[in-house]
């Protein structure tokens, strides 16, 4: 059902995609995209780093290829989104039926893969799907360390590098460290 998630997610977002520059910031990230310069402040360094690689595809303008960065990402975190709510049901109720869990998963993945706030930014140029995919890669890799002793330290390092690769996306991803350090009080102590 996940890969069922992924290709209606990118199916939807390649069909109405933005095939050029559109308003407000996207015509500065398609520029720093392709360019590698510098947008407005936080910078967003990973997102141009990420733009630049998406601009060596060879299909359309450059600000479609940039406005793919953005469909990429909408549609791996309604992925991730399918797989962190699925989590997070067998989690709070242990005896649930897994095709059930299934179902209730991907139906909020439909439901969040066609809000309008987030269908519209994973249409043109803009840090804001790249940011939520990181932010629901870490939780998915935070739930993971809460799993098994044994492999912690993997999930756990592997959480801090996207946690920091999330940083040089968007600015907003400062405000939820004091939330994943109380998560890691919670989960083991000598980890912090």
């Amino acid at each position: 059902m996940g890969v069922l998630t992924i290709l209606i997610s990118w199916s939807v977002y390649l069909f109405y995609i933005c095939p050029t520059i559109y308003w407000r910031d996207s015509a500065e990230f398609v520029t720093t995209g392709y360019t590698l310069a510098v947008p407005h402040p936080a910078g967003s360094p990973t997102y141009s780093l990420i733009a630049k690689l998406f601009t060596f595809i060879p299909a359309g303008s450059i600000a479609f290829r940039v406005n793919l960065v953005s469909a990429f990402f909408g549609a791996f975190s309604v992925y991730l989104l399918y797989r962190v709510t699925g989590a997070l049901i067998l989690k709070i109720w242990p005896g649930e039926d897994q095709r059930l869990s299934q179902y209730s998963s991907f139906a909020s993945a439909m439901l969040y893969l066609f809000s309008a706030t987030f269908w519209r930014f994973s249409e043109v140029a803009e840090v804001y799907t790249q940011q939520v995919f990181w932010l629901l890669l870490v939780i998915f890799l935070l739930l993971q360390a809460e799993e098994g002793e044994a492999e912690r330290g993997k999930y756990l390092t592997l959480a801090a590098l996207f946690y920091g690769l999330s940083a040089g996306t968007h600015a907003v991803m400062a405000f939820y460290l004091p939330a994943i350090l109380l998560y890691l009080f919670f989960l083991d102590k000598r980890w912090l």
